[in-house]
């Protein structure tokens, strides 16, 4: 893996082939992260962190790296339907 400093605040960025291993290390970096900061570290806490990331995220493969990892932590399979970084307008369905 590719590893670089994203604006100085300490996010590693990776070269994401959507593998366990980038997972594992995105995790592992986000709960170093959080014990630097002398934060809890609970599965809630690494979803905040996780979600604050998507938020910041300037680069779409590094958002959907981000997308999926947080549906792996949240027990959500990928699905068409419904993902936890849906992009685009929300439709509501009942006026469809």
């Amino acid at each position: 893996m590719q590893g670089t400093r994203d604006n100085g605040v300490g996010r590693s960025l990776f070269s994401l082939q959507g593998n366990a291993t980038a997972y594992e290390e995105t995790l592992g970096a986000v709960v170093i992260e959080m014990l630097h900061e002398k934060q809890n570290v609970s599965r809630q806490s690494i979803c905040v962190k996780l979600a604050a990331r998507i938020d910041d995220s300037i680069d779409p493969l590094l958002e959907a790296h981000y997308c999926e990892l947080l549906a792996l932590l949240l027990g959500k399979k990928k699905s068409s339907v419904m993902s936890p970084c849906a992009t685009g307008p929300v439709t509501d369905r009942e006026n469809a």
